[in-house]
């Protein structure tokens, strides 16, 4: 065999690698994997989201059975346990803005499910051994408001990365488990309380909410993919592990990836890699490189790579593999530099002035207390009616059993594309808004079952689907600070008009005006909610302005 036919064969091996050194590269393999969405390990995210939104939910929502508790053991008034709900809620919402900006940018969703369940848990530990009812204000309040807040947050925001076609059937799914754990878990509070008394019954709560830590524990990162299939066009990522030079015919080398000018020099090839919607990355290879990265398209010409999830996740992808491999030179441009600044702060204001967004903090504003706060205030409302305790426990149960069909019901129209979420999320609210409205003819338990179950089928439509509402306003990417503005909006919300409804059946004796307040509140958040086309407008108007401006 001659010496050119060995350098020929050994050349021929380096460009061609045998394909069990292809299949074992793992990088490869990762590669040319689909995107872990609607799939696999995002049925367990899901089943995760459940169990934490049981515990979490289910608690919340049995604290009132607490309450008349604290009120005998420690001989106080009701408005001193109030300040402690009060303050509860204001802690989640104060909580929950600082864990989905700051926290999201420096630990990850199941660090911070893990310690939030481990503090809720924690809050009603030391609820166990409170001496006071002032104490409640820290265990209960803060500690424990603090963790639910750390919990629910991140898990919202993980849940929506891995699922892409079925994020409806997901978060329906996801809030189903929390309206199970509002059906559950009063009756077993109620349980424990007639067993083991108020002491025993917090510890074993507080034993069944560090399983929220465990289910933080299944929350594994979301890992995207940079290679995805479109039209049998496929997108090859080829490491060439050094830049070797090889001799032409009159004795010049040429390195890859450069080409020579007229004058002899090699100038550096550039290759844009777009990634929807308008994040580019530059990679630039130069001769002084001793490895490159060579992104190849088979056919086609604009280079395209598309994740399930958005832009954002492709961009942290592609930028960290180039950081890394130290031996991999790249660059970003200006506009991405401004862009990775603005993402390196606290939070991104920008979104405030989104219009989208703007009017969807409105519609929360009006509607949030009239889908959470309804199943708090119908119980004594029929008690005003001289309906019995036992009826009234159905009332409950009727709620929450056509809360959780609804969910699913929901969900599947929601997925369907048959109707837009922002018009979708309209009717529901403006069925239970003039549910409220018709308040004084509901004088009966026939009549008040109805309304239970009209509310349970359509009140809790809004919790499924607002954070995709956030989604459709300003991107998968801002779904955290979108959540954290409006846990705010929320807080505020239910904070004021908690009061006030309890206040207006103070001055007026009965809950009539109440409920009227609700019913208000609803139906013009509906009108917010139809009015979303020309916030669309305005805020496409606005875009185009600052891009040409």
């Amino acid at each position: 065999m001659t010496t050119t036919s060995v350098m020929e064969e050994q050349q021929s091996k380096q460009s061609n690698p045998p394909a069990t050194d292809r299949e074992s590269n793992p990088f490869r393999n990762r590669l040319n994997s689909d995107p872990p969405t609607d799939r696999g390990w995002a049925w367990v995210i899901l089943f995760a989201c459940c169990c934490e939104l049981f515990l979490i939910v289910g608690t919340l929502k049995s604290f009132g059975l607490f309450f008349v508790e604290f009120l005998s053991v420690y001989d106080t008034t009701a408005s001193m346990v109030s300040i402690v709900l009060s303050i509860q809620t204001a802690m989640f919402s104060f909580f929950a803005f600082f864990i989905l900006t700051l926290g999201n940018k420096y630990f990850s969703s199941r660090q911070l499910i893990m310690v939030g369940g481990f503090v809720a848990a924690l809050g009603y530990l030391l609820n166990a051994f409170a001496p006071t009812v002032t104490f409640l204000i820290f265990s209960q309040g803060i500690l424990h408001a603090s963790g639910c807040a750390a919990s629910y947050g991140p898990a919202i925001v993980l849940l929506s990365t891995y699922f892409d076609k079925r994020k409806g059937l997901a978060n329906s799914l996801a809030n189903a488990g929390g309206s199970i754990g509002g059906l559950c878990i009063p009756l077993l509070i109620r349980h424990l309380l007639d067993t083991y008394g108020l002491q025993g019954a917090l510890l074993i709560m507080s034993g069944m909410l560090f399983h929220i830590t465990a289910a933080g524990a299944l929350m594994r990162p979301f890992l995207m993919n940079t290679n995805t299939k479109t039209n049998d066009k496929q997108i090859e990522i080829v490491l060439i592990q050094e830049e070797d030079t090889s001799k032409t015919a009159n004795g010049s080398s040429k390195a890859y990836g450069t080409s020579p000018n007229e004058k002899g020099e090699h100038e550096s090839s550039k290759m844009f890699v777009q990634l929807e919607p308008q994040v580019s990355v530059q990679s630039e290879r130069s001769l002084g490189s001793h490895h490159s990265i060579v992104l190849d398209k088979l056919s086609g010409s604009a280079l395209n790579l598309y994740g399930s999830m958005g832009s954002i996740a492709n961009a942290i992808t592609v930028v960290s593999f180039a950081k890394s491999n130290p031996s991999v030179h790249s660059s970003i441009s200006e506009d991405e530099k401004s862009k990775c600044s603005c993402c390196s702060n606290l939070f991104n204001c920008s979104i405030l002035r989104n219009h989208s967004f703007q009017l969807l903090m409105v519609t929360g504003l009006l509607c949030v207390f009239g889908s959470a706060l309804t199943i708090t205030f119908i119980p004594p409302f029929a008690k005003d009616y001289n309906i019995p305790d036992d009826k009234i426990a159905l009332l409950v149960t009727i709620s929450a059993v056509c809360d959780f069909i609804g969910r699913f019901s929901i969900a599947w129209i929601a997925d369907s594309g048959f109707l837009r979420r922002n018009h979708l999320v309209g009717v529901c609210i403006f069925i239970s808004g003039v549910a409220a409205m018709l308040n004084p003819f509901y004088t009966d338990f026939p009549s008040f079952a109805a309304y239970a179950a009209t509310y349970g089928l359509v009140g809790g439509v809004y919790f499924s689907l607002y954070p995709l509402l956030i989604v459709d306003a300003v991107g998968q990417e801002n779904l955290s600070d979108g959540l954290a503005i409006q846990f705010q909006v929320h807080g505020v919300s239910l904070m004021v008009n908690s009061f006030l409804i309890g206040y207006i059946r103070d001055i007026t004796g009965s809950y009539h005006g109440s409920f009227f307040l609700i019913g208000i509140g609803l139906l013009i958040g509906t009108v917010c909610l139809f009015c979303e086309p020309i916030a669309r407008k305005l805020e496409e108007k606005r875009t185009k302005t600052e891009l040409t401006g």
